[in-house]
């Protein structure tokens, strides 16, 4: 659900930006998420041990059973904060298994939702819109970027047993 979400709100961000600033020319610019996604995007905390958990995570989602990474990349199929809430209730063992890593149900949704809407504010201001953050979380992507690029955009295969 981490990468997954992160990569398909990345693709989305860069189609609309490299439509020569879709929200200036465009007759139909993307649709501002929901009003209660905004709010709960807005108001979602980064804290550097989240940041830490998520990619503990990350790292050993890479290289668990390969069911379990495609639970996580169908938990991540859905189009508000709600929609994926409820993937990831439906995962139990995905979700018990980010619960064993310290997350909760939110960190492991809004988390990486947040950290994609502060790139895509910093990176390309004219979608800020779609998914409105704070300038703390703008803030906290700045100071910790190569950090959250480690994790969430590393594609490297998972490690083979014994090898490393």
């Amino acid at each position: 659900m981490l990468k997954a979400m992160f990569r398909l709100l990345s693709a989305l961000a860069f189609a609309a930006s490299a439509n020569g600033a879709l929200a200036q020319s465009s007759p139909l610019p993307p649709v501002p998420a929901p009003s209660a996604d905004r709010s709960a995007i807005r108001a979602y905390r980064l804290t550097v041990p989240t940041m830490e958990r998520i990619a503990r995570a990350a790292a050993a989602l890479k290289s668990a059973d390969p069911s379990l990474r495609a639970e996580d990349t169908a938990a991540a199929a859905g189009n508000t904060v709600a929609e994926l809430m409820s993937n990831l209730t439906r995962a139990s063992r995905l979700r018990a298994f980010f619960h064993r890593q310290g997350l909760t149900d939110h960190d492991v949704v809004l988390f990486p939702l947040v950290i994609m809407s502060a790139m895509i504010a910093l990176n390309d201001p004219t979608l800020a819109y779609i998914q409105p953050v704070s300038a703390d979380q703008i803030d906290f992507y700045k100071r910790h970027r190569l950090a959250l690029d480690a994790i969430f955009l590393d594609d490297s295969p998972p490690a083979k047993p014994g090898k490393r």
